[in-house]
């Protein structure tokens, strides 16, 4: 398949998933993962997600051959118009949600590329391993505090 096809394909496969679970369950939000088949319906949307991102990044960077600075516009509007459509329209807060996810990984990929590409090619020139090494670290600081911040909040102390 054409990266553009496998964009469009994958966003039908994700759209479906949510109606699915939409229909089947009466809800599909991400916060009520508690059953099996709610379980499934979660880590297909996942999946899909990702891949999707995945395609989405193949699309822009290698089809389409945007610098790593055109890709990190495209997907930052694209953050910016999903986190709209959460506040505005709020019956669309889910599928903006699964949208952003999506978006997640050529974001990344993008802020990546430009970081640690050298300036003769567009980047910012601090190499690869640093680059990675900057990712590591902010990830696991980020999941530590929302870790801490979720116990924080949920503590079965508080009940």
């Amino acid at each position: 398949l054409e990266p553009h096809h496998l964009v469009a394909l994958l966003a039908l496969m994700l759209a479906a998933t949510l109606a699915s679970w939409h229909t089947n369950e009466s809800l599909s939000s991400r916060h009520t993962v508690l059953i099996a088949q709610r379980e499934l319906y979660y880590w297909l949307a996942t999946l899909l997600a990702f891949a999707l991102g995945a395609a989405m990044c193949e699309l822009t960077m290698q089809v389409w051959t945007l610098s790593s600075t055109g890709s990190l516009l495209i997907f930052t509007a694209g953050f910016l118009v999903m986190l709209l459509v959460h506040m505005a329209v709020p019956q669309w807060a889910l599928p903006a949600f699964w949208v952003a996810c999506a978006g997640a990984w050529p974001f990344g990929a993008a802020v990546a590329d430009l970081l640690a590409h050298p300036a003769a090619h567009g980047g910012l020139g601090f190499g690869l391993a640093p680059t990675t090494a900057l990712f590591v670290v902010t990830m696991t600081v980020m999941v530590v505090r929302m870790t801490r911040a979720y116990d924080e909040r949920f503590s079965l102390s508080k009940f």
